[in-house]
C-alpha cells in the first residue's frame, strides 16, 4: 500500500506480479497462504483490484506496458488482511537505495 510513485521499477513490478499471484491463489482455492499472508500484515485482499488499478496507471505514466487485467472473483471468506502503508514504506526505504531516493524526493517535493 506504499504511494506507487515512491516505488523503484524493481518494486513496482514486483507488486503487479504479487497482486496476480494473491489473485490466482485465491481463484485456486490455496486460501491458507492468503489468509497467511494478510494475517502478518503483507496483503489485504479487499483492496486487491483498486491497488492494480493505482500500479498500472504508475507503470503507464512511466511508460510501461500493461497487458494483464486482474480478473478478480469475490470469494466469500476471503475478505481480510491489512497492510500498513507506514511501516511498508520504511521497509522500502531501509532496504532499496532507489526507493529511498524516490521516497526522498517525493518528502522534498511534498513539503515544497
Amino acid at each position: 500500500m506504499v504511494n506507487p510513485k515512491v516505488m523503484c521499477d524493481h518494486h513496482l513490478l514486483g507488486e503487479h506480479v504479487d497482486l496476480h499471484m494473491i489473485v490466482a491463489s485465491i481463484q485456486k482455492e490455496f486460501l491458507g497462504s492468503v489468509r497467511a499472508l494478510a494475517r502478518i500484515g503483507l496483503i489485504d485482499t479487499v483492496q486487491v483490484t483498486s491497488r492494480h488499478r493505482e500500479i498500472v496507471a504508475e507503470m503507464a505514466a512511466r511508460g510501461m506496458n500493461h497487458h494483464t487485467p486482474i480478473n478478480w472473483m469475490d470469494v466469500d471468506g476471503v475478505g481480510h488482511g491489512t497492510v500498513d502503508p507506514v511501516q511498508s514504506a520504511w521497509e522500502l526505504y531501509r532496504r532499496c537505495g532507489a526507493c529511498r531516493k524516490l521516497i526522498d524526493q517525493h518528502s522534498k517535493e511534498a513539503s515544497a
